[in-house]
């Protein structure tokens, strides 16, 4: 009787539900029991709501709006102690107006930029929960390259959302967030989609992508602004595209299909290539059942190029070159070692290439979009087998491995079902380097770690030794030569005879 009482108000539910989708050209209703089947994915793993958020904020030039994104960021959190941010800031030194600057400014807070020494930041409300990493302008290399910076101030926060620097948020967001992930039921879930437009808000109807076109490289991208929208969304609904605009997941995402920094330039083939990587790796992406960040796609406003990083065409075409490889379409290296040359950066073996095709619609050897094939409303999901790890690669054997992603401020490393490797070692001096914003990375200005709440144990490595044997070196040889060069005599110069007498220049 039970049973039987359950399956008549699901089923009421159903027929009662006003939740639908619109693809672009009609609306048509959500069946929620279509979308999961029998198949069930992976349930999450044990969570209280209060856990912390890593933030991703990449900003190229764009100082004024990355502030306000900032103080938006906090303001409307309900837990904005639970919020910390990696902020990768690509800016002319001494030129451009810098996030933290503009963000302790819009408090009231007058702070000297990042590059010197900072003043009254313990009035700046939240600063100490904000990672900046600075590059400068003529070393930044796109928005993917930036994303995989992030990771360097990763620490050992437990979800990950990724947005960009001109963002504002609806009330409560981290809350909304949270209980949204929740709801899909799926250790493995992103909630994902693109922003809608700044002046949309108190719009219920939410952004979700639907058509798949192909562009010349032979890589599909979707239409954006998006094409589609969703209504009245009970839980979040299964969808078929992924936006880097917004994007809330565990931060194991962050592990098993990181952003790729060997593919940078690539604007417009950011999305599905990632999304590739990772849905193949077992993660799933949702459309939220509101608008949680909302996008201002206005002119920056001190009349900065977005894209104005130095091309480099030649670079862009090797990016290009490793995105056809792993995804086999022509331009790519077909050879089975360059695939597994990828690592981390490649497919996972939980679901198929083709698996993938068929799920989203297209055909990337036909070079066709989905417009015949949308199923925007009621995708199916797609099981796989949970014994594979998503850490798995889907080409073993590789004979010249790309260096892997290294997370300097994480501890752990999060993978759940006991396939985390071993925690992460620093030693004690790399930790004081870190901390004290001596890391370098190309083109960057230095990493300055605002967050002390986290202390690293302390644990013997081999960086440790050899770190000092080098400082021990470097100074036995400026004690050698600079020493003997200070006290290098100037050579006596030839004594100039006049008529008079011997007159010796000083």
């Amino acid at each position: 009787l039970r049973q039987d009482l359950e399956t008549a108000t699901r089923v009421d539910w159903t027929m009662t539900s006003k939740a639908r989708v619109f693809d672009g050209s009609k609306w048509e209703n959500v069946d929620e029991s279509a979308v999961h089947g029998e198949n069930t994915p992976i349930k999450p793993a044990t969570a209280t709501g209060k856990e912390k958020i890593f933030v991703s904020l990449p900003s190229f030039r764009d100082g004024k709006r990355c502030g306000s994104t900032l103080k938006d960021l906090f303001d409307k959190a309900k837990n904005p102690d639970k919020v910390f941010v990696g902020l990768i800031e690509q800016n002319i030194p001494k030129h451009d107006k810098e996030c933290l600057v503009e963000y302790c400014a819009l408090h009231g807070v007058s702070i000297r930029g990042h590059h010197k020494m900072l003043v009254d930041t313990d009035k700046c409300p939240h600063y100490d929960q904000i990672r900046l990493l600075a590059v400068y302008n003529i070393g930044a290399k796109g928005p993917s390259y930036a994303r995989s910076l992030a990771r360097k101030v990763m620490e050992n926060e437990e979800y990950c959302l990724q947005i960009d620097a001109h963002s504002s948020f609806t009330k409560n967001w981290d809350t909304f967030a949270k209980e949204d992930w929740a709801k899909i039921d799926n250790e493995y879930g992103i909630i994902s989609t693109v922003p809608a437009n700044v002046k949309d808000k108190g719009n219920e109807e939410v952004p979700r992508q639907c058509r798949a076109k192909q562009m010349d490289t032979g890589i599909p991208a979707y239409s954006f602004p998006a094409d589609g929208k969703v209504e009245h969304l009970q839980k979040p609904l299964l969808s078929r595209a992924w936006s880097a605009g917004f994007s809330f997941a565990k931060c194991h995402l962050e592990e098993s299909a990181p952003y790729d920094p060997f593919a940078p330039l690539l604007w417009d083939g950011e999305q599905f290539p990632r999304f590739a990587r990772f849905w193949t790796r077992g993660y799933d992406v949702y459309t939220p059942t509101r608008n949680i960040v909302y996008h201002d796609p206005g002119p920056n406003p001190q009349g900065n190029d977005p894209k104005g990083w130095p091309k480099q065409e030649e670079i862009r075409q090797m990016s290009l070159k490793r995105v056809q490889t792993f995804l086999q379409i022509d331009g790519g290296d077909a050879k089975r070692s360059s695939q597994a040359n990828l690592g981390i950066y490649g497919l996972g073996k939980r679901r198929t290439l083709r698996q993938l095709m068929d799920f989203v619609g297209v055909d990337l050897y036909q070079r066709t979009g989905n417009g015949e094939n949308m199923r925007c409303a009621n995708p199916q999901w797609v099981p796989y087998d949970a014994t594979i790890s998503p850490m798995e690669n889907l080409y073993d054997n590789a004979n010249d491995l790309d260096p892997q992603p290294e997370y300097p401020l994480r501890k752990t490393l999060l993978h759940i079902r006991g396939e985390a490797p071993p925690p992460l070692e620093l030693a004690e001096a790399e930790k004081k380097l870190i901390r004290k914003g001596g890391m370098k990375l190309p083109g960057s200005v230095g990493l300055q770690h605002h967050d002390q709440s986290t202390q690293l144990p302390v644990k013997s490595a081999p960086f440790g030794t050899m770190f000092i044997i080098w400082i021990i070196g470097l100074f036995i040889w400026y004690q050698a030569f600079s020493t003997k060069n200070a006290v290098r005599r100037k050579p006596k110069r030839k004594e100039k005879t006049s008529g008079y007498k011997s007159v010796k220049n000083v």
